[in-house]
């Protein structure tokens, strides 16, 4: 049994940071293969939600003028991982989402909200910060950038303010030194039960640079 109290229906984003200034115990409510397990469970009955799934202008992943890239919260796990820009330019990235779950949960399950669930060992986080991805958060006061390494405040615990969106993270992309061997490119570990098979335990990750190295003897 799903037991929230109110859905709120956004039309678009300004009208969810509308309704979130107005009711900031209200959550967002994105693919829900977190928030409604949670509401199932009980930890979160009675809650408000404000539906932000069909706003198509925060789905999607873009390469800007400048290099970086841009993934919009709403966009699929699927989607990251079969996008051509993630895998020319991210490669790890979409390796990493897609060892999440079954096929049904990478399909509405969102990168926005895998960020947001504040779990350090979710699948997209450790690439996404070995790619020193920042965050772009908006409310009705206005919009804030962050690195992600500084987002997570603790397990469960993001800094996000009770009125605030997380409206996507951008990266630049794998750096000229990663486009060698792919000794050299960023890479990500996953740890997870064997007797579940559910979301990761842990995670591993990072970014390094080798070096060629021609000793001489005299």
């Amino acid at each position: 049994m799903y037991n929230f109290k109110t859905l709120y229906e956004a039309t678009s984003v300004a009208e969810a940071l509308k309704l979130k200034a107005d009711h900031p115990e209200a959550l967002f409510l994105a693919g829900g293969s977190d928030i409604l397990i949670k509401i199932r469970e009980g930890r979160l009955d009675g809650v408000d939600l404000i539906n932000i799934y069909m706003l198509d202008e925060l789905r999607g992943i873009c390469l800007e003028d400048d290099g970086s890239i841009l993934i919009r919260p709403l966009t699929s796990f699927t989607d990251v991982a079969m996008h051509p820009v993630i895998k020319e330019h991210l490669p790890v990235l979409g390796e990493a989402v897609n060892t999440i779950g079954g096929p049904q949960v990478r399909n509405i399950g969102t990168i926005g909200g895998n960020i947001c669930n504040g779990v350090p060992s979710a699948d997209s986080a450790i690439t996404l910060k070995a790619y020193d991805a920042t965050l772009e958060i908006v409310s009705t006061e206005g919009t804030r950038i962050l690195p992600y390494a500084d987002f997570n405040l603790g397990f469960g615990k993001v800094d996000l303010g009770p009125t605030e969106l997380h409206r996507h993270p951008r990266v630049f992309g794998e750096r000229e030194a990663f486009k060698g061997q792919a000794s050299d490119r960023p890479a990500a570990h996953r740890l997870r039960s064997r007797r579940t098979g559910s979301g990761p335990l842990a995670q591993s990750g990072g970014a390094c640079q080798g070096q060629e190295h021609n000793p001489s003897f005299d």
